[in-house]
């Protein structure tokens, strides 16, 4: 600290010194985050350690390409807001990656800027250690240890990780659960949960992500009470069925399990809004599932005409090529839109949220 004035007060020095010690308390510890970039989704750990005005720690980023873990440099604390360097490497290439990170109890507003090439804003939350965040889910629905007591029909998810992101997210929705009480709920799976700009995106509503990467319909169907009836929201968006493809699942019973998840729904409150998102193309590893994703959203448009509070939101026909796959400039990784795709994503869903009265004023 420079001091040039020599008659600074010894109450000034000590308030200097609390802020100091008030924002070592609250940016220790490890954040997680993701966001959509030029090269898909990124999920990154931070484990950050503070000593006086230095900030140190890892960054670990996990992307399709795999996996990073790097000592963060130049790392800088002052009162509120940190700055590091992530140097990471590709090959004989270093790229400076720069954070600027604004912190607030247990999130930290970061601005993530990739060399010359690429800026992302994003929020990390805060990881607290708990007995439930390692047993299961903070709010009691931990994934079940045999996944073939989900309901429904078809496949499950058996990732081996699955668990662990599914009490993740949880313990992340509880922190912010009492400000999404009537929210505009957007749920589903990966796709879903990489949509980091809804608030943005969608200034008018308030909006609750309930995306898990890796679930499926099963999936929902088992959460469907704690994660999105229990908000009693303003309305839902629904996209959900592409992992129970990417599993071998059959068209017929991934129709009937979105099918129980809109009966839910409507039983739940006969008068809430549903918009019912066609499952995406998709082309990654391989895999070619057009005529079955084209079976599913034909067995499942069927059922949400014949409802008049279901809304159908075309997102298959605008992705699609004349193959019936999605675009590599859409869908980086062949499977998760980028920001490009999630453009046409929130194009297609404003005018049904017009149409529904939804966005014309401040939902909460």
């Amino acid at each position: 600290m420079k001091t040039h004035n020599r008659g600074i007060s010894f109450i000034t020095l000590a308030l200097a010194f609390a802020g100091a010690a008030r924002g070592e308390e609250s940016v220790a510890g490890k954040w997680k985050g993701q966001f959509d970039s030029q090269i898909g989704l990124q999920k990154y750990t931070y484990e950050l350690r503070v000593d006086g005005d230095k900030l140190t720690g890892k960054a670990t980023g996990e992307r399709e390409m795999g996996t990073n873990e790097v000592a963060i440099t130049e790392g800088k604390i002052s009162t509120n807001e940190i700055f590091f360097v992530e140097p990471l490497k590709f090959g004989d290439q270093e790229i400076r990656i720069e954070y600027k990170g604004k912190f607030s109890g247990d999130e930290i507003k970061f601005h993530r800027k990739v060399g010359d090439v690429a800026e992302e804003d994003f929020v990390a939350i805060r990881v607290k250690e708990s007995p439930a965040a390692n047993t299961g889910s903070s709010d009691g629905l931990p994934y079940p240890k045999d996944a073939s007591l989900l309901p429904g029909k078809g496949p499950a998810q058996t990732w081996n990780d699955f668990p662990k992101v599914w009490s993740q997210r949880h313990a992340e929705w509880q922190q912010s659960r009492s400000k999404e009480i009537g929210a505009v709920v957007f749920l589903g799976d990966s796709i879903t949960q990489g949509w980091n700009s809804l608030a943005n995106d969608f200034p008018n509503l308030q909006v609750a992500n309930r995306g898990i990467g890796g679930d499926t319909t099963r999936g929902v169907l088992y959460r469907l009470k704690a994660d999105v009836l229990d908000l009693k929201p303003a309305a839902v968006v629904l996209l959900i069925g592409t992992n129970d493809i990417g599993l071998g699942g059959d068209p017929d019973e991934i129709a009937d399990n979105i099918r129980q998840i809109l009966l839910a729904l409507k039983n739940f409150n006969p008068d809430l809004p549903v918009i019912v998102c066609k499952v995406m193309p998709r082309a990654d590893r391989d895999l070619h599932p057009a005529e079955k994703i084209k079976k599913l959203n034909a067995t499942v448009e069927a059922f949400v005409k014949s409802e008049p509070k279901f809304t159908e939101c075309d997102t298959w026909s605008i992705y699609a090529d004349e193959n019936g796959n999605c675009k590599k400039e859409e869908f980086p990784d062949l499977l998760h839109p980028n920001r490009a795709g999630y453009d046409k994503w929130e194009a297609a869903l404003k005018p049904i949220f017009a149409k529904l009265n939804l966005g014309t004023e401040k939902t909460h």
